[in-house]
C-alpha cells in the first residue's frame, strides 16, 4: 500500500466505498429502468454517496478516484436541480465512471498500477 497513508483509515474508506458504489449502481439502474424519470430522493442519495467517495478520496490523496467522483457528482447535481434529464447514455456514462472508481480503488488497495480512466472522464465531460 501507499506508505503515506494510515492503513486502518484507508481500509475503512475502502469498505465504505464498496457499500456506496453498490448503492450508486442500484440507484442508477433504477433510474434507468424508469427511463430517466427523476426520483428526487433517489438522486439525492446517489449524489450523497458520490460526494462521500469524492471527499474521502480527496482526504486520502487518491487523485483519480476524487477526480472521477467529482465529475460524476457535478452531473448528479445538475440532475438534482433539473438542469439535466438523465438519458440512457448519461446513466451508462455514470455507471462506467463508478465502475472505474471500483477498479481504481482495487488498484490502490493492491498497490498496483492504476487503470487509465481518461475515457470515463471524457464521457462524463460531455454532460458538464
Amino acid at each position: 500500500m501507499m506508505q503515506d497513508r494510515d492503513d486502518e483509515v484507508f481500509e475503512v474508506f475502502v469498505e465504505e466505498t464498496y457499500e456506496r458504489l453498490a448503492e450508486i449502481e442500484a440507484g442508477l439502474l433504477d433510474l434507468e429502468r424508469k427511463h430517466g424519470q427523476v426520483d428526487d430522493e433517489k438522486v439525492h442519495a446517489i449524489f450523497r454517496a458520490a460526494h462521500s467517495i469524492k471527499a474521502g478520496a480527496g482526504l486520502l490523496k487518491l487523485g483519480e478516484i476524487a477526480e472521477v467522483a467529482h465529475r460524476a457528482e457535478n452531473i448528479l447535481q445538475k440532475v438534482r436541480t433539473g438542469g439535466l434529464e438523465p438519458d440512457s447514455e448519461c446513466i451508462t456514462a455514470l455507471l462506467e465512471a463508478f465502475d472505474s472508481v471500483l477498479l481504481l480503488l482495487n488498484a490502490y488497495r493492491a498497490d498496483k498500477e492504476r487503470p487509465d480512466v481518461r475515457r470515463e472522464i471524457a464521457a462524463l465531460e460531455k454532460y458538464l
